[in-house]
């Protein structure tokens, strides 16, 4: 709602006849009218102000109709565990979309619920491949055993004098999976990105148009398996860049009908917003780096460090450090929010936004207040509800811990990694009661 789309004057266009064939006489005098009225008005919003037409756009707050639509369809997608999401989703952009006016015309969403859960399940298939091939890969060149990691989950033994060199075989078989899962679902990103927005803006029509999106995003693709190496090598100053060619990319294949948009302007300005947060996220990459900055900054002994500032002077630094950072990612973001904004065309109209941090921070310290502490004491109070069972648990278990499990003919590690170390059927069905008030609960909560 801090955003502005601004039209240039309107120019009459001269009307073309139909076809002399049809109608049989071409209706010259119904022609000549409208071009003369085509004039006036132009003339009339030429003359009556001179200056770009302003359309500010606005959104109905109908709190009552989004909680209804929030409780009914997110109860549905709890009851179901998540299946339902897709249709809630749906649901919930088609009421939001309707309550957005631009031009004094609503916004409509043409999506349905089957497509969502159709690219949702896609989506699954595809990472679970992904997972698959980065766990068959780390096997194959020798990075993941899975000696450490079933040690590890059997045992529960780790060497006291050197926890850090026992952990590390483990720590290492476990991040190689997930770091090759990374390399390969990374030049994916775009494309995910560019088929979302395609989807959303061809399930969106205004004043009677849909909006569109040319291409299949593979063009995208490309783009960021050459922009990648780029960042990494320029260790992340070039982000903004890639950032502007990836939105420059996005917004010229789309359109609001038959009409193109267009991008206008370079990254340069978007890169000086960026700067500010790059230094100080290098300043401390390389305090953690090179031992010579620790040893100026005093970090390489941090127990002397601790007893000389005390434990609150130093938990003070470190939320001074991470609200810091905070406040300059929200920064960059939001002049890349302000910046591409005004970069995009639409036939002769053009938008502005002034967006700035403070409407971030507004927005972020509004809902801390209202939700922050309710929100601690209500998963206080969930946390204490799932433990009433779970002491039960704890007291069937030692009244008969020889009984037999729910799961006790699938093998005893298997029922240990389910029920953690409890072994009577009582004790088991306690901590599934447990277990589902924890998710039920925290669902809803969450929802609300």
């Amino acid at each position: 709602d801090r955003c502005v789309a601004r039209a240039a004057p309107a120019v009459p266009q001269p009307i073309r006849a139909r076809s002399p064939l049809w109608p049989p006489w071409p209706p010259r005098r119904h022609l000549q009218r409208l071009q003369r009225a085509r004039a006036a008005r132009a003339r009339a919003e030429q003359a009556g102000d001179g200056r770009a037409r302003d359309a500010w756009p606005e959104l109905a707050d109908d709190r009552g109709l989004w909680s209804a639509v929030t409780i009914v369809h997110g109860a549905l997608a709890v009851l179901s565990l998540g299946l339902y999401r897709p249709w809630m989703k749906t649901e919930t952009r088609r009421v939001l979309w309707s309550h957005v006016r631009a031009d004094d015309e609503p916004l409509e969403y043409l999506g349905t619920g089957a497509q969502l859960f159709r690219g949702l399940m896609a989506a699954l298939i595809v990472l679970g491949g992904v997972a698959a091939l980065a766990w068959i890969a780390a096997a194959a060149l020798g990075l993941m055993s899975l000696g450490p990691i079933a040690g590890a989950l059997e045992d529960w033994q780790v060497a006291l004098d050197s926890p850090a060199a026992a952990a590390a075989p483990l720590l290492a078989a476990m991040a190689a999976p997930a770091l090759i899962a990374m390399a390969l679902i990374a030049p994916l990103m775009p494309l995910a990105a560019f088929r979302g927005r395609r989807y959303r803006l061809t399930r969106t029509r205004w004043k009677g148009v849909r909006f569109g999106m040319d291409g299949g995003g593979w063009g995208l693709m490309g783009l960021g398996l050459v922009w990648t190496p780029l960042v990494i090598a320029s260790a992340g100053l070039l982000w903004p860049v890639w950032r502007w060619r990836r939105e420059a990319r996005m917004t010229r294949a789309m359109r609001w009908g038959d009409e193109p948009f267009a991008f206008q302007g370079g990254p340069l300005p978007l890169l000086l917003h960026w700067l500010p947060a790059w230094s100080f996220f290098a300043g401390l990459a390389a305090v953690i780096a090179l031992p010579g900055l620790r040893e100026a900054t005093g970090l390489s002994d941090l127990p002397r460090l601790v007893a000389r500032l005390g434990p609150l002077s130093l938990i003070a630094i470190v939320l001074l450090v991470l609200m810091s950072a905070t406040l300059l990612l929200a920064n960059y973001r939001a002049a890349e929010v302000r910046l591409t904004t005004r970069a995009r065309r639409l036939g002769g109209a053009w938008a502005e936004c002034d967006f700035s941090v403070w409407h971030l921070v507004d927005s972020y310290m509004a809902v801390s207040r209202k939700n922050l502490w309710p929100g601690i004491l209500v998963w206080l109070l969930i946390a204490a509800v799932a433990a009433i069972p779970m002491i039960g648990a704890v007291g069937a278990e030692l009244e008969n811990p020889e009984a037999g499990g729910i799961l006790e003919g699938l093998g005893g590690a298997l029922d240990d990694r389910l029920f953690g170390g409890f072994h009577s059927w009582r004790a088991q069905g306690l901590v599934l009661m447990a277990l589902a008030i924890d998710y039920f609960l925290s669902a809803g909560v969450t929802l609300w």
